[in-house]
């Protein structure tokens, strides 16, 4: 995840098992007093989306067809499978 903070952008790995409202303690990224940097606080808040138009329907199914037919699976192996896990939360409820 790409974070702002006072000194510019940090990429932060959280897992994907995170809770939603998790909290997490960036050491030494929050305000410097005293020639001390203090601490950055990150919250996760997840939201999963409950209901969908019929316009976001058939561009998710566009996008999975496009995906299903292309055959450079090395690069997008990884996008393939998160369409599709977000494709059977979205849809398949």
């Amino acid at each position: 995840m790409k974070v702002f903070t006072l000194y510019g952008f940090i990429l932060y790995k959280i897992s994907k098992y995170t809770q939603n409202l998790k909290l997490y303690k960036l050491l030494g990224f929050g305000l410097n007093f005293n020639n001390k940097k203090g601490n950055l606080y990150l919250k996760i808040i997840i939201e999963i989306i409950s209901n969908i138009t019929f316009y976001q329907w058939f561009l998710l199914n566009k996008l999975k067809i496009s995906i299903d037919y292309d055959f450079n699976y090395n690069l997008i192996f990884s996008i393939k499978k998160t369409i599709n896990s977000f494709y059977k939360l979205v849809l398949n409820n």
